[in-house]
C-alpha cells in the first residue's frame, strides 16, 4: 500500500494515519489476535504495523472500485496518481520495518544460542565427570599408563572449550538483542 497517501509528515497533503490504522486493525483484526495465541512458547512475539512511503513524493489523487469483468461480485481497483513537488523520492518507514526484522531474526537466533549453551555445559560436566571418575585403584593405574586417562582429559577440555565459546557466543548476542530492544520506532509504528 502507498502509505504516501495517508500520511502527512512526508510531505503529504492530508493525514489520513488514524483512519489507516483503523482500517488495517479491522481487516486483519483476526490474525492480530491469532498471533499471540498461536505463538506462546514463542516469547517477545508481537504484530508490528510499520507503514512505508515507498517512493515519498507519489500519492493517490483518486482511485476507482469498478467491477471486474473477470470475476462477477469483485470489484478490481484503479489508481490515478500525482506526483508532489519537487518529484524527489523520499522514502520513509523502512528502518521501522528493518528494526522489527532483525529484533524478531536476532531474538530467535538467541533463543537457539541459548540451548546450544545450555546443551555445550551438560555436555562439558559430563565430561568431566567421565574424565575425573574413579575406576579403581588398578584400573585407575591402568588408564594413565594407556593413556585413556589422557584422552578422557583432553575430551573434556575440548568441551569445555565448546562450552565457553558457546557462552560467548550468547554473550555477544545478548548485546545486540538489547541493543535492538532500546531502539525506539517511529511515530507510525503500532504494535500488538
Amino acid at each position: 500500500m502507498k502509505c504516501e497517501s495517508y500520511f502527512a509528515d512526508n510531505g503529504g497533503r492530508r493525514d489520513l494515519s488514524g483512519q489507516l490504522l483503523q482500517w488495517v486493525t479491522k481487516v486483519y483484526q483476526q490474525v492480530i489476535e491469532a498471533v499471540p495465541n498461536e505463538a506462546r512458547e514463542v516469547r517477545g512475539i508481537r504484530t508490528v504495523y510499520a507503514p512505508v512511503d515507498t517512493i515519498g513524493c507519489v500519492e493517490i489523487v483518486r482511485a476507482e472500485w469498478p467491477a471486474n469483468p473477470d470475476e462477477p461480485g469483485t470489484l478490481s481497483f484503479h489508481a490515478h496518481y500525482g506526483v508532489r513537488p519537487p518529484g524527489v523520492q523520499s522514502i520513509k518507514g523502512t528502518e521501522d520495518v528493518m528494526v522489527a526484522l532483525c529484533r524478531q531474526l536476532v531474538g530467535a537466533r538467541y533463543l537457539v544460542e541459548q540451548r546450544e549453551a545450555a546443551q555445550a555445559q551438560g555436555k562439558a560436566a559430563a565430561a568431566r565427570s567421565f574424565a575425573e571418575r574413579d575406576e579403581g585403584f588398578f584400573r585407575n593405574i591402568w588408564y594413565l599408563i594407556n593413556g585413556e586417562r589422557g584422552l578422557r582429559q583432553a575430551a573434556a577440555h575440548g568441551r569445555a572449550e565448546e562450552a565457553v565459546q558457546a557462552a560467548e557466543r550468547v554473550r555477544a548476542l545478548s548485546a545486540i538483542v538489547n541493543d535492538l530492544a532500546h531502539r525506539s520506532h517511529s511515530e507510525r509504528v503500532h504494535q500488538w
